[in-house]
């Protein structure tokens, strides 16, 4: 969990859209979007048809990122948090039957929410 922002308190730099960008593309996929990715290429996620192409999906939700300011950028992790980990926290076929379910638009920003969080995880741990 992100800690609360008061006044007074620290506040945690989010990493621009430019800044995502730049990381994703050195060093592929990690964390929870190689989890997704491992989701959808996993033998028995395959068995469940998928009706969305999960490499357009995150694309997209990098562009919907890239244009977001830090204020939705917060929003959006709150909002999205304990979702995203549900989500993740499912086995690959049910994971796969739940996106299947969801309009384009919900699945763009569980996408979009899970790259933010990753990567905010990632620098925490990093620091």
């Amino acid at each position: 969990h992100l800690p609360a922002c008061k006044l007074g308190a620290p506040r945690l730099a989010m990493p621009s859209g430019q800044q995502l960008s730049r990381r994703n593309a050195k060093k592929g996929l990690s964390g929870a979007k190689a989890e997704l990715a491992e989701a959808m290429a996993a033998p028995e996620a395959s068995s469940v048809p998928t009706d969305f192409d999960a490499k357009a999906l995150e694309r997209e939700a990098q562009k919907k990122l890239d244009r977001l300011s830090n204020p939705e950028r917060v929003a959006l992790v709150e909002k999205m948090n304990k979702r995203v980990d549900i989500v993740m926290g499912l086995p690959a076929a049910v994971r796969a039957q739940h996106m299947n379910k969801l309009s384009h638009e919900d699945r763009v920003e569980l996408v979009s929410a899970q790259i933010l969080i990753s990567t905010l995880r990632q620098h925490m741990a990093a620091a």
